[in-house]
């Protein structure tokens, strides 16, 4: 770093400028990265040159941990069980667009020759080019989705995609760097070469579940001990939050270090074998949202720092970006971008289609995943330094990173311009049937009388819930309201419900029958929609409000008919939360 310089002096002026360059984009009705891009690219040696790549070596750690940040809030998105009704959906998607991704800016690479490589060096390098193309940025999307407030199955499938994404990502990039390397040595067997490889992806994987195991059993530890009950304090609960947020921080850091150490220890010590921090990082995250009831509280705890590490982040990113070295790069950089364009596009509609997925997901889901950042600079940054690529390591990477910026100055925009599409932005906030989300609705309940359909609801609802109670219990207290009132509402609608001791929100799942019951109901008619309403103590307000609702629900002739017509539990959502289900399933905040 050149003497006189102050990393803290950049710092703020990093977060000044990107914020300011943010504001300035939003006023354009551009989103905020793409002014601090454009602040990264004045900043860097394309403009004024104040980042210096020696400044910019410095706030390495920074850009790593924020990556790092973002690669544990994608993993704490793939809870398994909240993911079951859209398993199927989730793998056609990313398999289609990593698929089609991967194979057609290969193959154009391989018949146009962009980089205008020798015949021997075509094969190893453009498979490398194809790999890097399939990955989306973690932090673009999620960036947006919280700047717009998105919420709905087009945000939550994307989160999912992208997670999935980047773990295929990692994996091609490690398998064809390694064959790439055998290729351009000529020497060492194909199994001498993807050994190391997958011993780095092993290290990975069992650093972020063996670190995210033991965040996880400590956390559990202060939850015992510092108790937040209706008797605590609000210094105990501000004390639970403080060591929480210590130990996620340390977790963290010990995951990324830990990658980053070893990624330099065992290739000086003659193994060619590399840790990936981003992998580590995303395996943690799952841990978190598979093994710990607090991943939401954990992750929300480093709000207050996301706003300017992200501002740091993509301002950093636009200072890799050189003007002067475009010109020879240009064909190379139009053609990964319009094939990884279309590929992703192309794929994810396919993939979209085959799952039979509504319309909205499969028209916008491609375009929600255009935007190569952080991930792709990382894989290029490998390559870039790994000395077997010398000679092709500075065409390439311009090439790349020309592309990567592209990305984000077009597809920014476009995802903004889709969330609003898609009427899914602004409606990251409550509403009052809010316990009905995608994972909690069973579509094709089988059950030969009304017992049995509620004993199968009450198994489903805590299969996807955590909660101490058992089936039995649930079932019980269900039992015992329904003999006092049957809960049918008629026209084919019933909601039998429960209260449970306890503290926390109100609880539901919906299913429907393939064939009606007899329930009981007041005009007679059988039984395909129920409705099962779990209430905790102290909610009653809110359970007669939520009452309400699913009576104006089971009224409406239009929302009645469309789920008991719909196809998939994806389906009933979306007309659940649609505009005109808003006079019963409002919002509870403005």
């Amino acid at each position: 770093m050149e003497s006189g310089t102050s990393i803290l002096l950049f710092f703020g002026l990093l977060i000044v400028l990107g914020t300011l360059g943010g504001e300035a984009a939003k006023r354009l009705r551009l989103p905020a990265l793409t002014g601090q891009i454009l602040v990264g690219i004045l900043l860097g040696e394309s403009g004024l040159n104040l980042l210096t790549p020696a400044i910019q070596e410095t706030f390495r750690p920074l850009s790593i941990f924020a990556l790092s940040l973002v690669a544990v809030t994608i993993g704490g998105h793939l809870e398994f069980r909240r993911l079951q009704n859209a398993r199927r959906r989730i793998l056609l998607i990313s398999a289609g667009q990593t698929t089609a991704t991967f194979v057609l800016v290969f193959l154009v690479f391989q018949a146009l020759n962009p980089l205008g490589l020798p015949q021997e060096w075509k094969l190893p390098v453009h498979l490398l080019v194809a790999s890097i193309s399939t990955s989306t940025s973690p932090a673009t999307p999620l960036h947006i989705i919280k700047e717009k407030r998105a919420k709905g199955l087009l945000v939550k499938t994307t989160i999912a995609v992208v997670a999935m994404n980047n773990l295929a990502t990692i994996a091609l990039f490690d398998i064809f760097h390694a064959l790439s390397n055998s290729l351009v040595s000529s020497h060492g067997s194909l199994a001498e070469v993807l050994l190391p490889s997958g011993a780095g992806v092993g290290i990975s994987l069992a650093a972020g579940a063996g670190i995210g195991a033991a965040l996880v059993a400590y956390c559990n530890g202060l939850n015992r001990t510092i108790r937040c009950g209706e008797d605590d304090t609000r210094h105990k609960r501000n004390l639970l939050r403080a060591r929480m947020f210590t130990a996620f921080l340390v977790a963290l850091s010990l995951n990324t270090g830990l990658c980053e150490y070893l990624d330099a220890y065992l290739p000086a010590r003659g193994f060619n074998v590399r840790p990936s921090p981003i992998l580590a990082n995303m395996v943690l995250g799952l841990v978190l949202a598979n093994m710990s009831a607090f991943k939401e509280e954990l992750l929300g705890l480093f709000d207050v720092l996301e706003n300017a590490m992200f501002t740091c982040f993509f301002v950093l990113a636009g200072t890799h970006f050189d003007l002067t070295s475009v010109g020879g790069a240009w064909p190379a950089a139009l053609l990964y971008f319009f094939s990884c364009l279309a590929g992703k596009w192309g794929g994810a509609w396919a993939g979209a289609k085959l799952n039979r997925s509504t319309e909205k997901v499969a028209r916008y889901i491609g375009g929600m995943l255009l935007v190569q950042a952080a991930i792709a600079i990382a894989l290029v940054v490998i390559v870039q330094q790994d000395p077997l690529y010398a000679r092709v390591s500075d065409t390439l990477t311009t090439s790349i990173l020309a592309a990567v910026v592209a990305t984000e100055l077009v597809g920014g925009p476009v995802t903004s311009l889709l969330l609003e599409k898609s009427r899914e932005a602004q409606k990251d906030r409550i509403r009052l049937i809010e316990f009905l989300q995608e994972e909690f609705i069973l579509c094709r309940m089988r059950a030969r009388d009304k017992w049995e359909a509620i004993e199968e609801l009450c198994w489903f609802f805590c299969s996807t819930h955590k909660v101490d109670l058992s089936p039995g219990q649930l079932f019980q207290a269900v039992q015992e309201r329904e003999k006092e009132l049957p809960t049918g509402l008629g026209l084919g609608v019933a909601v039998p419900h429960a209260r449970i001791p306890g503290e926390g929100p109100v609880l539901g799942v919906l299913g429907r029958l393939e064939d009606p019951v007899d329930y009981g109901a007041p005009d007679g008619l059988p039984v395909r929609l129920m409705v099962l309403v779990v209430t905790p103590e102290g909610q009653d307000h809110t359970h007669l409000e939520i009452m309400g609702a699913l009576a104006g629900m089971a009224g409406n002739d239009r929302i009645r008919n469309a789920i008991f017509q719909a196809s998939s539990a994806e389906e009933i959502h979306e007309i659940i939360s649609s505009e005109e289900a808003e006079t019963f399933n409002y919002f509870l905040e403005g």
